[in-house]
This record gives C-alpha cells, structure tokens and sequence, in this order.
C-alpha cells in the first residue's frame, strides 16, 4: 500500500493548463460537448486524491 501525495493549490495551478490541454485533445472526437465535458469531469476524477 503506497501513501496518497498531498498536492497544494498552487501546483495545480501550474498543472491544470496541461491537464486542460490534455483533456482537449484526448476528448476532440466526441461530437457533443456535453460528452466532451463529462470525460474532463471523469478524467479529472481519476486524477483527484480520494482518502478512506
């Protein structure tokens, strides 16, 4: 069992313009923007540090 990583607000200032990015280009091909915004929501789901 690996310890969670603390991330302070200013480090995801830094990191949500490439995480924006990112999720631009991955989720481009979905038609509806609803759909577009929905896999962001998802993404940045598996990106947040959930505690038990």
């Amino acid at each position: 069992m690996c310890s969670a990583a603390v991330v302070l607000g200013e480090e995801i200032d830094v990191v949500r313009p490439v995480i924006e990015k990112f999720v631009a280009e991955m989720f481009a091909g979905f038609a509806r923007r609803d759909q577009r915004a929905e896999g962001q929501l998802y993404l940045r789901g598996l990106l947040a540090d959930w505690q038990a």
